[in-house]
């Protein structure tokens, strides 16, 4: 389920990252609703993906979404 929605951020906002290096996923990701493979999955992108949904998340809760 976190990969279909990560797959889906990614896919709705490509490089919109503005955080100097990082960012969501390569350009080749960009509209691209293929599941990630699990290597490209990290605690960042756990993180990132709580921070743009809104909510955030406790270190606790980010870590439960990366080592889904």
């Amino acid at each position: 389920m976190a990969v279909a929605v990560l797959t889906l951020f990614v896919a709705s906002h490509g490089a919109a990252a503005g955080q100097g290096d990082w960012s969501p996923g390569p350009a080749a990701w960009q509209g691209d609703l293929t599941p990630i493979a699990a290597a490209d999955w990290s605690h960042d992108r756990a993180a990132h993906l709580l921070s743009r949904a809104g909510f955030g998340g406790t270190p606790e809760d980010i870590q439960r979404l990366a080592d889904m």
